[in-house]
């Protein structure tokens, strides 16, 4: 708890002591301490922004860093820091299909994407159907 008030993450925590962040986490709540909102500390946030500048990718950044792209994509923001490069929808990062880029800088001719289904029972192949032995 120490560690963690001193300034440590639960991610340096967790390796320290070997367990799990999450662990630490729970550790940390059940003797109330207060977590902290950031998962990147201001120096951290400072050698991302340079790290980007550099030509890493926010995902990289990310997995040198032990935290989450998203956050350090906030965190990048919150900085001023120009992203660059194709930001990914939600529906692209579930399918992980990514949509072409409208030429003219408007959504309108871009596709949608349907969400997956599973077959129905007519499109799955009768070999493939668990028969009744009764």
């Amino acid at each position: 708890m120490a560690g963690y008030q001193a300034g440590a993450t639960v991610y340096e925590l967790g390796d320290l002591f070997e367990i799990d962040r999450k662990t630490v986490s729970r550790i940390l709540r059940r003797h109330d301490i207060p977590m902290r909102r950031t998962g990147l500390r201001p120096e951290q946030i400072d050698q991302a922004a340079q790290l980007h500048k550099d030509g890493w990718s926010t995902a990289q950044i990310a997995e040198r860093m032990n935290t989450d792209q998203r956050t350090v994509q906030r965190r990048l923001d919150e900085q001023g820091v120009k992203m660059r490069g194709h930001v990914r929808t939600t529906a692209e990062r579930v399918t992980g299909i990514e949509s072409p880029q409208p030429s003219n800088g408007s959504h309108e001719d871009q596709p949608t994407l349907a969400p997956a289904r599973r077959p129905t029972r007519k499109q799955v192949p009768s070999t493939a159907r668990r028969r009744s032995t009764a």
